[in-house]
């Protein structure tokens, strides 16, 4: 069984070799990935607005709100999305 990161990665591969690949595209493989690193975990993409915004993912393990994740494109720079307003917002939620 190929691990799940493995999994993921080849995901983000394939689809950038085709040239068209934007943030939403990964989106799905990085929720298969949520979910096949935990038991009971569901992610959730384009989830309901809440109090933080809307996130990309929201992430539940059964009915409990665990996190929100907010995607990036490949190729941006994690250091400047570390500190923008709306990381502050999802951090504070």
């Amino acid at each position: 069984m190929t691990h799940p990161i493995t999994t993921y990665l080849n995901s983000i591969k394939d689809k950038l070799a085709t040239g068209q690949a934007t943030e939403h595209t990964h989106r799905p493989a990085l929720a298969d990935l949520f979910e096949a690193l935990g038991e009971n975990i569901k992610a959730v993409n384009e989830p309901t607005r809440s109090a933080c915004g809307a996130p990309d993912l929201a992430i539940l393990r059964g009915d409990f709100m665990v996190g929100h994740v907010e995607a990036k494109d490949v190729g941006i720079s994690l250091d400047a999305a570390e500190s923008s307003d709306q990381l502050k917002r999802y951090r504070s939620a």
